[in-house]
């Protein structure tokens, strides 16, 4: 008997690990974030994510939108970076996904942080002022994913925001002043588009 028991333990354990190390379908050639899903409700999921790395540049905002011309300098600030713009003067692949971090600090008020996850354990150092790099510690996240072909509306994500929140019954669990927007595809990519919003969990 204590021998099925301990067989039972190994084999969790290992399908734990292959959840982890099985790239999702939605980051096609791209590196991303490996991750298990702890639960699944019919508005998110709950994933568990080890530790990563991100590239980053913040603005402030009077709505969690960005202006066009914010959006082109957050992003020209943070490409140069992969393209040898760093300490070591390396080449690096861009990977997925792409977040927006919106923090409300009050009515009209919003920081906004473009951020380029970074596939590397132990990336170089950024050379263009106003960027930084940004550990995000293991943590489990709401996720409310969805699917479409076109480039979903600034509306579009507000109603996914208010879904996420709304659908999850312990508010204390989230900080519901602070999400993100998550996107894997570039915007003229004429394929299916994931795209999610996320709560950080406590």
């Amino acid at each position: 008997m204590r021998t099925y028991i301990l067989l039972a333990i190994v084999a969790s354990c290992l399908a734990l690990t292959l959840a982890q190390d099985e790239k999702p379908w939605f980051c096609r050639n791209y590196e991303c974030p490996r991750f298990t899903t702890m639960s699944t409700t019919d508005v998110y999921d709950v994933r568990s994510y080890g530790q990563t790395n991100w590239l980053t540049t913040k603005v402030r905002s009077a709505t969690p939108w960005p202006t066009k011309d914010q959006k082109r300098e957050m992003f020209f600030k943070l490409f140069p970076y992969f393209m040898r713009r760093n300490s070591r003067f390396m080449k690096i692949q861009m990977a997925v996904p792409a977040l927006f971090k919106v923090e409300k600090k009050a009515e009209n008020d919003y920081d906004v942080t473009m951020m380029f996850y970074v596939n590397d354990s132990d990336p170089p150092s950024p050379k263009v002022g106003g960027t930084s790099l940004e550990p995000m510690m293991a943590s489990q996240v709401y996720v409310r994913a969805f699917k479409q072909v076109k480039w979903p509306s600034n509306q579009e994500y507000d109603a996914k925001v208010e879904e996420l929140s709304n659908g999850i019954t312990d508010k204390s669990s989230f900080d519901a002043n602070t999400y993100y927007r998550a996107s894997y595809n570039y915007p003229f990519d004429l394929r299916m588009k994931q795209h999610e919003i996320w709560f950080m969990k406590n």
